[in-house]
């Protein structure tokens, strides 16, 4: 919810202060601070140590200027979520972006005057997830626990489809993990991999999901006639381990698995900034696996990052796919992904689509793939298969791809 998050607004034209407040107060984020002008904006959180959730930052600022202001910002190590603001000349702010793309930064993008309303409605919704995104903790459970916990069967592995756009086929399937430890119950999969992480277990959770998700897809492959490959999320740990390749390589030569079945999904919302994790990266698509930027729209990666890293495709988080159909802001970022994901030869898929209209929209807007609880919502292995039987017979009688939206009660 935006009700925690603390913004931070730096311009020095009161006007421009007052209404962008305003938009931020009508989307729900009351905690908001105001400096007009660089030096006092510096002070704030350098020397008085205020933290914000978020800072929108004029360039042209008296004294000490916007794009200063950012460097300096990058300096002293800020983490929370930067918007350039400005009433300047489009050229100016593409440059800035680009200048500030190295640093190491969470620049959500930029925020022209006058103010667009649904902007920086969308804007928000995205501070809102960076919130979420650092407010997982470890679990409160002992080494010990958590381990046997691995061991054990309270790891279990679902799978949720990704359809064609083209022909309603399967072309892969997510796998997505699930805890539930008696006493403790359902855990998210965020905080498994953080208490993994607390207690230096991610080769042991990594070979878990592995020997858990494997023997299950290989029974899928050999039951589908067509191309399918599976999914794996990795986490920025998971990235700096140097034997990863190798790691994965052992389990996927024991089930006779290609590399190139295998998608690794990388979330944006994850940084990916030293060479150990650039390493890895290239290294996994040299040695023939496909790599997916996941979760696009969370984080913090542009579009001009975009071309540093091989990827295969890019999954629209689901704040770009929800209530599309009747949003015009979001459908002109989407063409705009569209075209560069086409330019750099990446397939698009949209991830959390629930709603019929939203997928007719994002189907006239050129998505490659799609995944969601329209189409399935994430199962075990066995009602995955289940459900394929019922869905292959559905697309097979019908020649109209707006059936899709019946699926998911199948």
């Amino acid at each position: 919810m935006s009700q925690g998050c603390s913004v931070l607004i730096v311009d020095d034209v009161k006007s421009a202060c007052a209404a962008l407040g305003a938009i931020l107060r009508e989307n729900g984020i009351e905690d908001i601070d105001i400096c007009f002008d660089g030096e006092s904006a510096l002070e704030r959180i350098v020397n008085q140590g205020l933290i914000y959730d978020a800072i929108f930052i004029d360039l042209h600022l008296k004294g000490m200027d916007g794009l200063e202001l950012i460097h300096q910002l990058h300096t002293h190590h800020y983490r929370g979520a930067i918007v350039v603001v400005s009433a300047l000349e489009r050229k100016i702010i593409e440059l800035t972006l680009e200048v500030v793309s190295d640093y190491n930064l969470r620049v959500l993008g930029a925020l022209e005057k006058p103010f667009n309303y649904a902007l920086v409605a969308f804007l928000v919704k995205r501070i809102n997830l960076l919130q979420q995104n650092t407010q997982f903790s470890a679990l409160n459970i002992s080494r010990r626990e958590f381990f046997s916990a691995l061991k054990s069967d309270f790891l279990q592995c679902y799978f949720q489809p990704k359809i064609s756009a083209e022909n309603c086929r399967i072309t892969g399937l997510e796998c997505l993990i699930r805890m539930n430890i008696p006493g403790i119950g359902a855990i998210p999969a965020q905080q498994v991999v953080h208490t993994a992480e607390k207690y230096d277990f991610m080769e042991a959770l990594t070979d878990a999901v592995l020997a858990n998700a494997l023997p299950g897809y290989l029974a899928f492959r050999k039951d589908y006639e067509h191309e399918c490959h599976i999914a794996f999320n990795l986490s920025p740990l998971q990235l700096r381990n140097q034997f990863l390749p190798e790691s994965l390589s052992e389990y996927l030569d024991y089930y006779a698995i290609r590399r190139e079945e295998v998608m690794m999904e990388i979330a944006e919302h994850d940084e990916i900034n030293d060479t150990a994790q650039m390493k890895n990266i290239n290294r996994l698509r040299i040695n023939g696996y496909k790599l997916s930027l996941d979760d696009y729209g969370s984080g913090c990666t542009n579009l001009r990052q975009l071309k540093k890293f091989p990827f295969n495709e890019i999954k629209l988080d689901a704040l770009f796919v929800n209530g599309v159909s009747h949003d015009k802001c979001l459908q002109a970022m989407i063409r705009s992904i569209k075209q560069v994901s086409e330019e750099m030869g990446l397939q698009l898929v949209a991830e959390g689509v629930e709603n019929a209209n939203d997928y007719k929209c994002l189907n006239e807007l050129g998505v490659n793939l799609f995944q969601g609880f329209l189409f399935c919502r994430p199962r075990p292995m066995d009602e995955i298969t289940r459900w394929y039987r019922s869905w292959d017979k559905t697309i097979l009688t019908s020649s109209k791809p707006a059936i899709r939206h019946h699926s998911s009660s199948l």
